[in-house]
């Protein structure tokens, strides 16, 4: 009798303290990793997105002498034989490319003037330019 007793009062302390577990759980039960995405302010935002910027760009490739007599006999040829070329430009750190006919060179200015597959006129800077390939 004496162990029954005993047997049905540990009974009831397991069950009392399962149920103050439970309350328990329920209490620490929080938003987990919700509580921490909204806690980027908008000055960090930019700031990540400006370092993503630049982690993607690239800096301007130097061309050597041979390169730039490569690139100059490219648009020669291209001006005379109306051959279209694909120019490598480098624009705010990212390399571009634009293809055309050249149409004209401006000296002065340090532009050349192509006309592209839209048959429409641009002007890229010589100084863009880090490149050029023949079709």
């Amino acid at each position: 009798m004496i162990n029954s007793g005993f047997y049905d009062i540990r009974t009831w302390e397991m069950t009392v303290f399962d149920e103050k577990l439970k309350e328990r759980k329920d209490l620490l039960r929080d938003r987990g990793t919700k509580k921490w995405t909204s806690f980027m302010m908008p000055e960090h935002l930019r700031m990540l997105k400006e370092r993503y910027m630049n982690s993607e760009k690239v800096e301007k490739p130097i061309l050597d002498e041979y390169e730039w007599e490569e690139v100059s006999r490219q648009i020669g040829k291209s001006l005379e034989a109306q051959v279209p070329i694909i120019f490598k430009l480098y624009k705010k750190g990212s390399i571009k490319y634009q293809g055309g006919i050249v149409d004209k060179i401006d000296p002065v200015q340090k532009r050349i003037e192509i006309i592209n597959e839209d048959n429409c006129l641009e002007k890229v800077s010589i100084t863009e330019i880090v490149g050029v390939e023949a079709l």
